[in-house]
């Protein structure tokens, strides 16, 4: 009873935790077993490692608490799990009840936990986990000649790292106002999507982001939600209704989705010739509904691209950032994206494109660490080449 007071939302998933029967399959495309040799920070490890604790036989240090962090929620390993378990929604219970768990009960300084609450609170206070003010996430729209009206058929939800970041916002806004797209943002009313509070294990503070976005999208009338950032996508289209408990009154794209309806009703056109080897990165959360050939189309309508493809076992393979894991631990997330940025290479990649600003900014920073020849490009920074 005492474990089951400690670790309520964990328990919750006793008999899931007791179906692992072991195998460790699940850590055939582990892009973290890959990297860090210990069992522990395997799939089949923190399996074994949530039921000592459950058992009582386990005790919480600094070294389980990263590894239960050290995960990218690529779902690669549910993929290989031959008992069919959401493992996953197992790591997520533990999360959230190792960010709940007080303090004053753990006997040891966690930098783990020291971080997770520093992006937590950066979330609660500042509406987004990089420490920028509120009031700076519209300066994305300074000099870009865009008016937006209070109400209209969609609304473009910038997401954080697009918004400080800058420069993926203007390209979308101003894709958007090419093709005549009838939208609006939510200027400063914006906040977080909720994903980094999500992945980290504070789901109040989520479920009161998700409330607050969704009401301030009913208030413009939109019927059509638009995303360039597949974090925001994720949260927008799946954790959305489930956090809520009901079905949202809007349907949810992602960039790429939309520019497709575009090329296919043949409102779309590419002018600009770009003479250049790309190797293409999907990311995770847009895999997870099956936004594959999407991204794909765009690049090949735009004259002078070669796609050079990925070999068939690594098209999933995790940049490394997902999960919250580039916050929690940058120097793995680097190596891990070291690996995709060597492929590209192999392939004969002058770039490497991606459409997730999380994606960019983890293989920009891995890049630059291990001084790889390779450029890294937002896909809309290249669509609006083109056009």
């Amino acid at each position: 009873m005492n474990q089951e007071k400690k670790f309520p939302n964990l328990s919750t998933m006793r008999d899931k935790i007791t179906e692992c029967v072991k195998c460790a399959f699940c850590k055939a495309d582990c892009v973290i077993a890959k990297e860090i040799l210990w069992e522990s920070a395997s799939p089949r490890g923190k399996m074994l490692v949530l039921r000592g604790l459950l058992e009582g036989f386990g005790t919480l240090t600094e070294k389980t608490i990263k590894s239960l962090y050290q995960c990218t929620f690529c779902g690669e390993c549910e993929k290989d799990c031959l008992a069919g378990i959401s493992l996953g929604e197992i790591f997520l219970a533990s999360r959230k009840d190792l960010f709940n768990i007080k303090r004053e009960n753990i006997p040891f300084e966690s930098g783990t936990l020291q971080t997770v609450d520093v992006l937590c609170q950066r979330i609660q206070e500042n509406y987004n986990p990089l420490g920028n003010l509120p009031e700076e996430r519209t300066i994305w729209e300074i000099g870009q000649d865009i008016e937006l009206p209070k109400t209209a058929a969609i609304v473009y939800f910038v997401g954080c790292m697009p918004a400080y970041y800058r420069k993926n916002a203007r390209a979308t806004a101003q894709i958007l106002k090419a093709i005549n797209a009838n939208f609006t943002t939510l200027g400063s009313d914006e906040r977080c999507c909720g994903s980094l509070s999500f992945f980290l294990g504070d789901e109040e503070t989520t479920k009161e982001l998700a409330q607050y976005n969704v009401t301030k999208i009913q208030e413009t009338g939109a019927k059509k939600v638009v995303t360039s950032c597949p974090g925001c996508f994720s949260m927008l289209k799946g954790e959305y209704p489930r956090l809520l408990g009901k079905e949202l009154d809007f349907e949810v794209l992602h960039i790429t989705e939309l520019l497709t309806e575009f090329l296919d009703n043949d409102k779309l056109h590419f002018q600009s010739e770009m003479q250049l080897s790309i190797m293409y990165h999907d990311p995770c959360e847009l895999i997870h509904f099956a936004i594959y050939d999407q991204p794909r189309r765009i690049l090949k309508a735009i004259p002078g691209i070669n796609l050079v493809e990925n070999p068939e076992n690594a098209i999933t393979q995790c940049c490394g950032g997902g999960g919250g894991l580039m916050s929690i631990d940058a120097k793995l997330s680097t190596r891990i994206a070291k690996h995709r940025l060597e492929t590209a290479l192999d392939l004969g990649a002058e770039a490497l494109v991606t459409c997730c600003p999380a994606c960019f900014a983890t293989f920009s920073s891995s890049a630059k660490e291990y001084n790889l020849p390779i450029k890294i490009i937002d896909l809309m920074d290249l669509v609006l080449q083109s056009l």
